[in-house]
């Protein structure tokens, strides 16, 4: 892969199809990282490393106020 093909930012399709991420899911983080190409590969490798382990964290919804 040439150098410059690294530093372009990414596109939806791209997430989509590196990481399997669904479109809203991909759209999310283009939204966050501004498809920086660098920062979305160190995030996702450190992602995929902590779904690997098998000891996943639940997500707990946020606190409402009555």
């Amino acid at each position: 892969m040439d150098q410059s093909r690294r530093t372009e930012p990414y596109t939806l399709e791209q997430l989509q199809q590196k990481y399997s991420l669904s479109i809203s899911r991909a759209a999310d983080v283009m939204d966050r990282f501004g498809g920086d190409r660098a920062l979305i590969d160190k995030i996702m490798k450190r992602r995929h490393q902590n779904q690997g382990d098998g000891h996943r964290k639940a997500i707990q919804p946020a606190a409402i106020d009555p």
